[in-house]
C-alpha cells in the first residue's frame, strides 16, 4: 500500500523558484487545471540529493552503532532521519537505546 504525504500545494503564478525537498526516495507531483481558466504552463528541475542522515545496516552477531545527527549535542530542528537495520531470516535484532 503506498502512503502519500502532501508536502506542498501550489497554486497560481510564483514570484520566484521554490526548492520543495522529499523525505524519501520517491516523489510525486500531480498537476490539476480548472474549466474555467487557462495560463501560463510550468517548468520543473528535479535532482537527486544524498540523505543528510539516516541510512541501511546488516545486523552482525557483534554490537554496532549508529547516532542522531550532532550527537552527544542537539539535533537540528525539522530532522528527519530513516535508518533501516536487517539481518538473515533465522534470527533477530536486539537494539540498546540510550539518550
Amino acid at each position: 500500500m503506498l502512503v502519500v504525504t502532501v508536502i506542498k500545494r501550489l497554486s497560481g503564478s510564483l514570484e520566484t523558484a521554490q526548492t520543495i525537498t522529499s523525505s524519501t526516495n520517491m516523489m510525486i507531483v500531480q498537476f490539476r487545471s480548472d474549466a474555467q481558466s487557462n495560463a501560463r504552463g510550468f517548468q520543473l528541475k528535479w535532482r537527486a540529493i544524498p540523505f543528510s542522515c539516516g541510512g541501511h545496516y546488516i545486523a552482525q552477531a557483534y554490537i554496532q552503532s549508529f547516532v542522531s545527527p550532532g550527537y552527544p549535542k542537539t539535533f537540528a530542528n525539522g530532522a528527519e532521519c530513516v535508518w533501516t537495520v536487517e539481518t538473515t531470516p533465522g534470527q533477530v535484532i536486539s537494539l540498546i537505546v540510550s539518550f
